[in-house]
């Protein structure tokens, strides 16, 4: 199953951080996250909590991790497989109101475009 992530454009997250986004858009739990990088679980914590704020993420009803890795999408810094993009977006659609269901939609459009612009 072709599932990876790629940080295309790092906007104004450190290095460290984009390499956290990364595996946090494939879906790696922080204990997995922390081997990998070969840091601790707190500082795995610490990346994730600033990635939200840069990101804007915010208490919402959905998981900081999803909406952090949408907003990344729809920031165009991460380039997701399609599998995995389908998976990011089933999860949201399960617990999003209008508002958020509205970005989605938007967000999927331009991705979409990006695609066949690629092609």
């Amino acid at each position: 199953m072709d599932i990876h992530a790629d940080v295309i454009d790092n906007d104004g997250l450190t290095q460290r951080e984009a390499d956290v986004l990364k595996l946090m858009c494939e879906g790696k739990p922080d204990k997995v996250i922390a081997r990998m990088l070969a840091i601790s679980i707190k500082t795995v914590e610490a990346k994730c909590s600033a990635i939200y704020a840069k990101l804007q993420v915010k208490e919402l009803s959905i998981n900081h991790r999803v909406a952090a890795v949408s907003s990344a999408v729809a920031r165009g810094m991460v380039r997701l497989s399609a599998r995995l993009l389908c998976v990011v977006l089933m999860i949201q659609a399960v617990s999003l109101d209008d508002e958020a269901l509205m970005r989605v939609r938007s967000t999927l459009r331009v991705t979409t475009a990006r695609v066949k612009v690629r092609e």
